[in-house]
């Protein structure tokens, strides 16, 4: 039976834990203090331009742009790949949070190195 992506990635983001990651991430209401819309992982005392940083330091992580999780006439609405990158942040702030006192030691590049989908791990 072939293993889970969610698990193949479990085991290789704690196994790599090299990168710097992401912000440290909580809940948060579905409005920022400034105007960003649908936030439902990142804290909403982020400011619109560490929003945008931190969108874009992701899409340089995945190799990819804004398009590819986002709806561009309308980025608040809700899509597939959006809801997945949601669970993946909250993934690696439960790692950073279990076994790196909360330091952003891993990140969307520690497994996706600039790839969409993460490379398979050595069997």
């Amino acid at each position: 039976m072939r293993p889970s992506i969610r698990s193949v990635f479990y085991a290789a983001v704690a196994a790599a834990a090299l990168a710097a990651g992401t912000v440290v991430l909580a809940p948060s209401p579905v409005l920022a203090a400034d105007g960003g819309k649908n936030l439902k992982v990142l804290p909403a005392t982020m400011t619109k331009a560490d929003l945008k940083k931190l969108m874009k330091q992701q899409a340089t992580s995945l190799g990819v742009q804004c398009d590819f999780c986002h709806d561009t006439d309308d980025y608040a609405k809700d899509t597939e790949h959006k809801e997945v990158a949601r669970d993946m942040m909250r993934m690696t702030a439960e790692i950073n949070k279990a076994h790196f006192k909360n330091q952003n030691k891993v990140g969307c590049i520690t497994c996706h190195n600039g790839q969409k989908e993460p490379k398979e791990p050595p069997k």
